[in-house]
């Protein structure tokens, strides 16, 4: 009989350990949904949709800072022959008149050489110049940068799941905080140069870091623009103002 009663119990243990276990998974599971959701929510709140035409086409994923808009025209000097996308943000001016927050994008993806058609020549291709001096000759020519780029130091810092080399400067055109940063990954080169007013500096950090944490490229930039998120994670609408 003893024996009997001991083996009951421990079968029931076991079997309440087994439903421990599960409400334990259980609760993880929610718990990260849930993180996904208000994440997301988080987004929503500070960045606005998706910006297509030539980035979308390359396969990049980028959600602007409310309420940055894409422009009509690249506002930089353009060099399409170096960069396969050029994009320009930027919001309606505010109601004292003072100015908003301005993104500029270029990107590029290196591409395999395609082997022209037997007796055919290859088409001459235009030699593509190194990324990153690209984009310092662009900070010094178009954005006040020609003595800090001398000295400035590009530093390694990371965004979720995204990491970047950045350099930071005050323009000496206006004044304004540039903070220029560079993305490598999967083939893809990408600048992401947000030219900030200093009436702006204390408000513009956050939409900033979530548009820098939500860029994606690849097949991460597909599954983000069918899904409407970067994590695959349930996505929720959500209202929000703009934050500059």
């Amino acid at each position: 009989m003893k024996r009997a009663a001991w083996m009951m119990l421990s079968a029931a243990l076991v079997v309440a350990a087994g439903c421990n276990n599960n409400t334990t998974s259980y609760a993880l599971r929610m718990g990260k949904t849930l993180e996904a959701i208000r994440y997301q929510d988080r987004l929503n709140l500070f960045l606005g949709n998706p910006a297509e035409d030539k980035l979308k086409e390359l396969g990049v994923f980028v959600r602007p800072p409310k309420p940055l808009e894409l422009a009509k025209a690249f506002a930089l000097t353009s060099n399409p022959e170096q960069f396969d996308a050029e994009a320009s943000f930027a919001g309606a001016p505010a109601k004292d008149g003072s100015p908003q927050v301005r993104l500029h994008i270029l990107a590029r993806k290196k591409t395999a050489k395609k082997a022209p058609p037997k007796g055919q020549a290859a088409p001459a291709e235009v030699a593509k110049l190194p990324f990153r001096d690209l984009i310092l000759g662009l900070l010094q020519n178009d954005l006040g940068g020609a003595e800090a780029i001398a000295t400035a130091k590009l530093k390694g810092t990371n965004h979720r799941k995204n990491a970047y080399t950045q350099v930071v400067y005050t323009s000496a055109a206006n004044g304004d905080q540039i903070r220029a940063l560079l993305y490598n990954k999967d083939s893809y080169d990408i600048a992401l140069l947000f030219d900030i007013p200093a009436a702006k500096l204390k408000t513009a950090g956050t939409g900033i870091d979530l548009c820098l944490e939500a860029l994606a490229v690849g097949q991460r930039a597909v599954r983000a623009f069918d899904t409407g998120n970067v994590d695959d994670a349930p996505a929720k609408a959500s209202g929000g103002g703009g934050v500059f």
